[in-house]
């Protein structure tokens, strides 16, 4: 590999998010001028509970779990097995290439970057190409194409990351004639880009921020200039700037594809730093406050089942959001904190590491979630798609903002027992953290100089702070404490200064349409089981006095993924009250359900008689089976006929986010086939969504309406026959799906054993 020329360069690329191992001479267009730079190589060691993720992404699916043969296929044998499939080797080569300046020392992983990205650059054909289609599907779109120019953006991000690392002039090389094959294809008189790209053309027009890198890289004007046509084109189409700028809402941008749109902002605040395009950082700006205030789930996610859901949305269940939005939600928030070093996006990635993007990671490290739904069970797995590819980037991305630089300033993002050496102003630093945050709230960190020098030390106020203390040693005055804010240590600093932080940390009942969320400090909690007792999660609820009395006392405690019980209440199947105290295992959302268990972030909260009793109905219909939830519009209950079916049992979801649960504990035979039959309907006039599930796992989730049935029936057979020789807990759930007409129809429900 090519000797590596200064270990004290710059990051220049926040998407890339590569730390510069080559010359600074090679930054020939830097414009926009950052708030603050991130860490550069070998200034952060971390010790603590990050560091052990950021370890086994590194040695588990990196190094070990992802092969050179699967990520080099589509190239090597043209065309490729998958649209798409070219975009694993970049996504792999810069999160690698991140994963290694963390870890220097690791050779076999250098060697495997050096491998695979010579592999690449060997496939690259003489026009320039290096995408994994035929020649005559080239740029095309249509079934199985339509992302060539994707592929092309991902090939460019994992070269320039190897070259950032290595200064390899043949990676610029391979990257600077794929660059000018997009430009002979692409522009005015010549093929338009947004034809060539999915999502209203957003797929391709993120190819923005590697080539604003590679203008960075090369002055060349010629690249700036495509930038420009790229944005134009982007504004044309899906209208990244004019209708953000106009509506203040992503609602109204594209089709609202949630990791193709954010990748185009992420562009954005890449050209702004490479020519000053000051329209572009603040459209970024915009669409970031737009998701912040619209879609942001408990644990700092966006709400983006792949597209942007409705405003205010925000259902936790299901496909939650997909890893890809996760990861580039990350890269969009640290590039807006560098560029205006404001502490709202510091507080952002803060709180969305330690929850859905580290749920989303299992702690193996090879295996990572599509979707990390916050009810039912995590559906972990090996496989190499999209998600799997791009959640390594994110894990591998946080020591490079744990600290951060400015003018005379130092910012800590992230709590962790670690150590930062670099120069403030000239002088050699020295910070160092001793904590076991997030599990507890005390953190001491000792500031050595070498020689006296004046710069600001800024601590982040995560937003979980109600009351804190910042003690520094020496100081005169108290250092202000405001959650979601910097407190500021600005001081002359002289040989060893020690700072304590104290943030108290207690559980906290977070209540949202009907539902509950506990906190602690910065951990979402996630209920994994009702100790003692043979009871699902929406039967139980917090209990509220025992938070109220008991809550600054309630401590992770010792063992495997922390867990931490708290009080609780069972709620009556009717929702007619609740009774009986229980006791509720929760453990951290990012570490729960990570063995195949059913979790629960949000628990029921029914006030005392809301809910319609059908218990008679539903013996005289389905014996056995109880019913839960059940909301009294359009008069539910067991009917002698509806829509040509007799006996008809009707239910209507209890509000917008509590579908009516229809539930039974049964045996599954060994040695048969066995499925749940059933036959279900809808009122005419509206539409529902069925949902299956068995011990907390989804089985089916199928729209019921005049576009899914027969004369308003329709039936299903759901396979059980893999739970043969258990005991199951079955629940079939009548989902409201918008909010008109949402009634149930039931004709038939029955287990079958062949």
């Amino acid at each position: 590999m090519n000797k590596r020329v200064n270990r004290t360069a710059v990051l220049i690329s926040l998407l890339l998010t590569v730390p510069v191992l080559a010359s600074n001479s090679l930054l020939k267009c830097i414009v926009g001028q950052d708030e603050y730079q991130p860490a550069e190589p070998g200034q952060v060691t971390m010790k603590g509970f990050l560091c052990g993720r950021v370890e086994v992404n590194r040695e588990g699916r990196l190094k070990k779990h992802i092969k050179e043969e699967h990520l080099l296929a589509g190239f090597r044998k043209r065309p490729g097995s998958h649209p798409w499939i070219g975009e694993h080797v970049g996504k792999w080569l810069h999160a690698a290439t991140l994963a290694y300046l963390n870890e220097p020392s690791d050779i076999a992983l250098e060697h495997k970057i050096k491998r695979i990205a010579e592999g690449l650059m060997a496939c690259q054909m003489n026009d320039g190409y290096i995408g994994t289609y035929a020649r005559e599907d080239r740029w095309s779109l249509g079934k199985g194409r339509g992302w060539d120019v994707w592929v092309h953006k991902y090939c460019l991000i994992g070269l320039l990351s190897y070259y950032q690392m290595t200064g390899d002039q043949r990676a610029l090389q391979t990257c600077q004639r794929a660059a000018d094959l997009l430009i002979e294809t692409f522009g005015e008189g010549k093929m338009d880009i947004l034809a060539a790209g999915t999502h209203a053309g957003m797929a391709s027009t993120s190819v923005l921020e590697p080539m604003s890198v590679l203008y960075q890289l090369t002055g060349e004007p010629k690249y700036r200039k495509f930038c420009e046509y790229v944005i134009r084109r982007a504004d044309a189409g899906p209208k990244l700037l004019t209708n953000i700028e106009k509506t203040r809402t992503v609602q109204s941008v594209g089709n609202k594809k949630a990791y193709e749109m954010m990748s185009n902002y992420v562009g954005l605040v890449e050209h702004w730093r490479a020519t000053g395009y000051q329209r572009g950082l603040r459209a970024a700006e915009l669409a970031w406050e737009s998701i912040k205030n619209e879609n942001i789930f408990i644990t700092g996610a966006p709400d983006a089942h792949e597209h942007f859901s409705e405003p205010h949305t925000l259902t936790p269940t299901g496909h939650c959001t997909e890893t890809c939005v996760q990861v580039t939600w990350i890269q969009l928030t640290w590039q807006l904190l560098r560029a205006t070093g404001k502490a709202r996006y510091a507080e952002m990635l803060h709180h969305h590491i330690y929850n859905h993007m580290l749920a989303a990671q299992q702690p193996d490290g090879i295996n990572w979630c599509y979707f990390t739904t916050m009810e039912g069970k995590k559906e972990y797995g090996p496989a190499v798609h999209c998600c799997g590819s791009s959640g390594p980037r994110a894990i591998a991305l946080i020591p490079t903002f744990a600290y951060m630089t400015g003018a005379n300033k130092l910012a800590v993002n992230l709590y962790e027992t670690s150590e930062f050496k670099g120069k403030i102003s000239g002088v050699d630093v020295t910070l160092k953290q001793r904590t076991d945050y997030p599990w507890d709230g005390d953190v001491h960190i000792d500031v050595e100089v070498d020689q006296p020098v004046e710069f600001e030390l800024q601590l982040l106020v995560p937003r979980f702070v109600q009351s804190g203390d910042i003690r520094v040693f020496g100081a005169r005055q108290k250092t202000p404490v405001k959650a979601s804010e910097y407190a500021s240590v600005k001081r002359r600093w002289s040989g060893k200064t020690e700072i304590v932080l104290q943030f108290d940390m207690h559980v906290v009942a977070h209540e949202r349409n009907g539902r509950y969320a506990l906190t602690r400090g910065p951990i979402v909690l996630a209920l994994e089981k009702v100790e003692s007792q043979d009871m699902m999660a929406h039967e139980v609820i917090p209990d509220l006095s025992y938070l109220k009395h008991q809550g600054r006392r309630t401590a992770f405690e010792p063992g495997a993924h922390h867990p931490i019980r708290i009080k609780g209440k069972r709620v009556s199947g009717e929702a007619e009250g609740s009774h009986g105290k229980v006791t509720l295992l929760f453990r951290p959302y990012c570490e729960a359900g990570v063995s195949g268990e059913a979790i629960s972030v949000w628990l029921p909260k029914l006030p005392p008689g809301k809910g319609k009793n059908l218990s008679e109905a539903i013996k005289r219909f389905a014996p056995g089976w109880k019913i839960a939830h059940c909301g009294h519009d359009m008069n539910p209950g067991l009917f002698a006929e509806k829509r040509g079916r007799k006996g008809v049992l009707v239910t209507h979801p209890l509000d917008r986010e509590h579908g009516c649960v229809l539930s039974r504990k049964d045996d599954v035979p060994i040695g048969k086939r066995t499925t749940l039959q059933l036959t279900v309907g809808n009122d005419e006039r509206g539409d529902w969504m069925l949902i299956v599930k068995a011990d907390g796992k989804e089985l089916l989730r199928k729209l019921i309406g005049k576009n899914t049935t027969d004369n308003g029936w329709t039936e299903f057979a759901v396979d059980l026959t893999a739970y043969a020789g258990r005991s199951v807990k079955l629940e079939l759930i009548n989902q409201a799906n918008g909010w008109s007409f949402e009634a149930g129809h039931w004709a038939k429900i029955a287990m079958v054993s062949n």
